[in-house]
């Protein structure tokens, strides 16, 4: 995690990852045992990391671009078109595409832990039912990888819970019988035992939750330190933090390196947490101004820092007073830099870096320009 100084501001969410995780385990396995399953849930089955496209298994990843087909199939099988109408809720297209998002990331990640494979678009629906009707223990797996490996909040557990609720709801009663095949069906009993888990997962997320907000009062240094305007362990541990997470962009870069063939297509977790290091490494290893002046650099400004160790912008908000800020860079900066201008931002706008010298230096996983919020926020995770 990376932290540094910032004001306060009102929209900022509350992020804060759930440590003791013995509790929470111990809660599912509990609630699963009372519903009446012989196969209580255990950590221990299985226990191999999932090949998906993740920080854990960096070494074995897995085209991420499939999960693009399974939301295909889903959409294909009526999914959007029921979360659309008024039984559905009648969700905006924003609210739909990250439910079926989601569901599709669940069912893509219990199935490469089950079956250690990638799931295609042709076994979706079965393995759906397969997952509601026998394989619903993998959901406290799943909530752990959320939790732990892609450092979701618990807050953002609770909502993809609550879609993956509504995508069995679909699957149960809602979806076009001419789509789907009868032998897929399912019962109104077969959704029981998943829901009973996710049920005893939620109350211990809501209680989390509960206790954050009340015992991080953001006037208190410990609220602050919550709310992560400030560090916990000062400039030596943002160091320290930064260091540890370098060993994972080297090998990450190394693989994007070797991909000769363009093969590996970029996560957008992986991508994520590459440009929050490189963000956070031009606050922590040199002293910085406004964020205005580094999120509005060029290519042509970055290639510059890369070979004099700084640069100088005017697009700040109080250049007129100030006429240039200085932006420097130091040497794992640069590194990082390099690696982002070289293999990374190729990949995502399909342009080389040095055709663009005129374009906006940083750009999302989406190929938008990074704006201030983006860069501050990258940061502050």
């Amino acid at each position: 995690m990376f932290y540094y100084n910032r004001r306060h501001s009102k929209r900022k969410k509350v992020r804060r990852i759930v440590s003791d995780r013995r509790s929470f385990n111990s809660e599912v396995e509990i609630a699963t045992l009372h519903h009446g399953d012989p196969l209580a849930v255990s950590h221990e089955e299985n226990d191999e990391v999932p090949v998906v496209c993740s920080v854990s298994s960096i070494e074995n990843p897995i085209n991420c671009d499939h999960k693009s087909h399974i939301r295909d199939e889903l959409n294909a099988k009526g999914l959007v078109a029921y979360l659309a109408s008024p039984s559905g809720g009648e969700l905006n297209m924003t609210s739909i595409n990250t439910l079926v998002l989601r569901l599709a990331d669940m069912l893509t990640w219990t199935y490469a832990k089950h079956c250690s494979r990638v799931l295609s678009a042709d076994a979706c629906i079965e393995w759906m039912k397969e997952f509601i009707v026998q394989r619903f223990k993998l959901i406290a797996s799943y909530v752990d990888h959320l939790l732990q490996t892609k450092n979701r909040t618990p807050a953002t557990v609770l909502h993809t819970l609550n879609d993956i609720k509504k995508g069995v709801i679909w699957f149960l009663s809602f979806r076009d019988e001419g789509l789907i095949d009868d032998s897929l069906s399912i019962n109104r009993g077969d959704i029981d035992a998943l829901f009973h888990v996710i049920k005893a997962i939620s109350r211990h997320l809501t209680k989390v939750i509960r206790r954050d907000r009340s015992s991080n009062d953001k006037n208190t240094l410990s609220g602050m330190v919550f709310q992560r305007h400030l560090p916990t362990t000062g400039l030596k541990g943002l160091i320290e933090n930064l260091r540890q997470q370098l060993e994972w962009t080297n090998a990450f870069i190394e693989k994007i390196k070797s991909d000769s063939e363009c093969f590996m297509v970029l996560d957008k977790d992986m991508y994520d947490m590459f440009m929050q290091t490189l963000f956070a490494s031009l606050y922590v290893f040199s002293p910085q101004g406004r964020v205005g002046a580094i999120a509005e650099l060029n290519c042509k400004q970055g290639l510059e820092m890369l070979k004099y160790g700084y640069t100088q912008s005017n697009a700040f908000k109080t250049s007129a007073t100030y006429g240039y800020q200085p932006v420097l860079i130091a040497d794992v900066s640069a590194t990082l830099l390099h690696d982002y201008i070289m293999y990374l931002r190729p990949r995502i706008t399909g342009i080389a870096t040095e055709t663009s010298m005129l374009s906006h230096l940083w750009v999302k996983f989406n190929g938008k320009y990074c704006t201030n919020g983006d860069i501050s926020h990258s940061v502050s995770r």
